[in-house]
């Protein structure tokens, strides 16, 4: 039989389909699995006897072997039992003749010919499409909701060739007189149908956004703030305790742009495979995934881990699309720290283990607060304003310097905009902004994106070293700015591009080439 019956291959980080293969011959009979199967796999030999023989169908008297392919990768789960003994049937039946149809069916089957819900249905389902498989078979108990996986994948536009054809079986027997229609030339009535280019996806009601928390922000971090969401640039706070850092990353949180479709898409796809379930199918209009790292996280737990061909995908991956904010991050272990360093430069993160090499997506903000030094008291050097209340800083200026040393200068020169936050909160009777800040973050974020084609973090050098010959005053600037890295002046150019489009411009001033350069991490490592 060609590769044309497939099951959903589970444990990858991308959904891939694994394709059946079933081969017999008149030796004694038997059912023997290969392709690297998972001991529940292996069982499955039992089950599908059993399944077969309780249906009034005829488990074939031959040697019958199925292989499972890509067979150099390790199968694990019991959805793939509906395909394989769909595949014996017609192999048996047939003469070891081709299908005419691709098919896939993902199911666990009963002793007495039931079949049960195999879960992880947005992976099954993003699996088939993008193979272009016409049919896709699961349980009767899933059939619904394998509906509304496939009408939430269709709004958010994730492939443009026509969706499959959902079919629903309660029984084995029912489903192999479903899957011999299919073959046989049999239409059936597609639900879903893709839109035409140029329909529109539904418009929902915007979400709502508790502000009831949070407290007014000077204006001059409500701008910090908003340039970080509209640019999509790394961030650290930096100040004594009590200034409102941590409440200034709530503020950050709430006035994130939405992302696309595709970032709920991934995170969706992400979330089944980590907890091997049904996620459920949240607006494609949603609020961005924020990741919150205590100080205390290990660095395991920030890039996930790959044990056993099972992956656990860590904080950086789940942050995808959304904000990975770091509270306290000088107290953060150094091997987590330096665990950003991938991420915040490719947007991805490596596992690397004996049992192999995967990738996964992690390209989110990253948002940063931290003390001066470890008493978290007021330095001397530093201005103080007279309605500040914070205890004096009680450390030495050798133990200031090592503490802020702590941050490494590679993870420092990542960082967008480092900023230093000298003032308290202000008073609750201050009216709160946060409806305009917003607003303003969202219109810019537009902008930048209609002027650049992406926010400016996103621009790779290739393109940022394009914009700079392409504006010889824009060279000029960063050379006056006496820039020894590329890595420097690409991070000047972007912030400085989010910053003219704050201010309504097109093109970045000298007055936003010199704000950029005082947002640059380097002035903090003498403090």
């Amino acid at each position: 039989m060609k590769h044309r019956l497939a099951a959903p291959l589970l444990g990858d980080p991308m959904p891939r389909l694994q394709w059946i293969e079933v081969a017999s011959s008149l030796q004694l009979p038997n059912l023997h699995i290969i392709g690297l199967p998972s001991p529940e796999i292996s069982e499955a030999r039992d089950r599908i006897r059993a399944a077969i023989e309780s249906s009034d169908l005829e488990f074939p008297k031959r040697r019958v072997v199925v292989n499972l392919s890509p067979a150099n990768i390790k199968k694990k789960g019991t959805s793939s039992d509906l395909a394989m003994a769909l595949g014996i049937l017609w192999d048996s039946q047939n003469d070891h003749s081709d299908l005419s149809h691709s098919f896939v069916a993902s199911g666990e089957l009963g002793l007495n010919g039931n079949v049960k819900a195999a879960a992880q249905l947005t992976r099954l389902l993003f699996a088939a499409w993008a193979e272009q498989i016409p049919y896709v078979m699961v349980s009767e108990d899933e059939h619904p909701h394998a509906l509304a996986k496939l009408q939430w994948l269709r709004q958010a536009r994730s492939f443009s060739h026509p969706p499959p054809q959902i079919l629903g079986a309660a029984t084995l027997k029912e489903a192999w007189a479903l899957f011999k229609d299919t073959q046989g030339g049999k239409k059936y009535k597609v639900e879903i149908e893709l839109p035409s280019e140029n329909s529109q996806v539904p418009n929902e009601p915007p979400i709502a956004i508790d502000t009831s928390e949070l407290m007014p922000l000077q204006p001059y971090l409500q701008r910090i703030l908003g340039i970080a969401a509209a640019g999509s640039h790394h961030l650290l706070l930096l100040g004594p305790k009590g200034v409102g850092k941590t409440h200034a990353l709530e503020w950050l949180a709430r006035i994130q742009p939405s992302p696309s479709p595709q970032i709920f898409i991934q995170q969706a796809l992400l979330d089944e495979m980590r907890s091997g379930e049904t996620s459920a199918s949240p607006s494609i209009h949603g609020r961005v995934p924020v990741r919150r790292a205590p100080p205390q996280i290990k660095p395991a737990a920030l890039i996930g881990s790959l044990q056993g061909g099972l992956i656990r995908p860590g904080e950086l991956s789940l942050a995808h699309g959304g904000l990975l904010i770091a509270d306290e991050f000088p107290e953060w272990h150094r091997d987590a720290r330096e665990a950003l360093r991938e991420p915040m430069e490719r947007g991805k993160t490596t596992l690397s283990r004996a049992a192999g090499r995967v990738e996964l997506n992690a390209e989110f903000l990253f948002a940063a607060t931290g003390n001066l030094c470890p008493c978290g008291g007021w330095p001397a050097e530093i201005p103080k304003q007279p309605e500040a209340k914070v205890p004096p800083c009680r450390c030495t200026p050798a133990a200031r310097t090592h503490y802020l040393s702590r941050i490494s200068g590679p993870i420092l020169d990542r960082i967008d905009v480092c900023a230093l936050i000298t003032g308290t909160p202000t008073s609750k009777n201050q009216s709160l902004n946060f409806d305009t800040l917003r607003e303003k973050t969202l219109k810019t974020r537009l902008k930048l994106i209609k002027n650049w084609g992406n926010p400016p973090q996103k621009l790779v050098g290739s393109e940022l070293e394009r914009l700079i010959q392409q504006n010889g005053c824009w060279n000029r600037e960063l050379e006056n700015l006496n820039y020894a890295s590329k890595r420097a002046r690409h991070k000047t150019l972007k912030v400085a591009l989010t910053l003219a489009a704050w201010d309504g411009g097109e093109a970045p001033t000298d007055a936003h080439w010199m704000e950029a350069h005082l947002f640059r991490a380097d002035r903090f490592l003498n403090l």
